[in-house]
């Protein structure tokens, strides 16, 4: 290394520990977006069309069975879910807010 710094990664030039970081936070996000997005594209396949098999929509999107399901029967994402240990109201969280 050559007294440079050892946390340097050198690939394609120098790249910073913080900068790898922040890459992979966006490309994670960008990845759930994308997910997410095929997700729907699949659920208006399935509603537009009867006749596609639930396989083969799973197959064409790339997505889970099981989340599809999920989606399809109308349960919402873990995310839009309360917290079951939430001891704050509704309008208590407002008024903190």
């Amino acid at each position: 290394m050559n007294g440079t710094d050892k946390r340097t990664v050198y690939f394609l030039g120098t790249i910073r520990p913080s900068h790898f970081f922040y890459q992979f936070y966006y490309q994670f996000t960008i990845d759930l977006l994308l997910k997410e997005s095929r997700l729907i594209l699949a659920i208006e396949a399935f509603k537009n069309n009867p006749k596609l098999t639930f396989r083969y929509v799973v197959t064409i999107y790339n997505i889970l069975p099981i989340i599809l399901f999920a989606r399809r029967d109308g349960r919402p994402v873990r995310r839009d879910i309360p917290a079951n240990s939430r001891k704050l109201t509704d309008l208590e969280e407002k008024t903190i807010i």
